[in-house]
């Protein structure tokens, strides 16, 4: 479960980035529901387990999708 600073954080990141995010799904995707699913499936993940988020430590070993 989130605490109350968890919440607004993801909040912010939500609002800060959610746009963005679908922006970019849709041109991998191309289809608009399925971008907005997408999205929203990775902050659902990120508020289910709002500590695996990636430091920068982290960042070496991960790939990234980029546009």
């Amino acid at each position: 479960m989130l605490d109350e600073i968890e919440k607004q954080l993801l909040e912010t990141l939500f609002f800060s980035y959610y746009w963005e995010l679908q922006k970019t799904a849709f041109k991998i995707l191309r289809d608009q529901y399925d971008a907005q699913d997408a999205v929203q499936t990775v902050f659902a993940n990120i508020a289910h387990n709002p500590k695996g988020i990636m430091n920068r430590d982290q960042a070496g070993r991960v790939a990234y999708l980029y546009d």
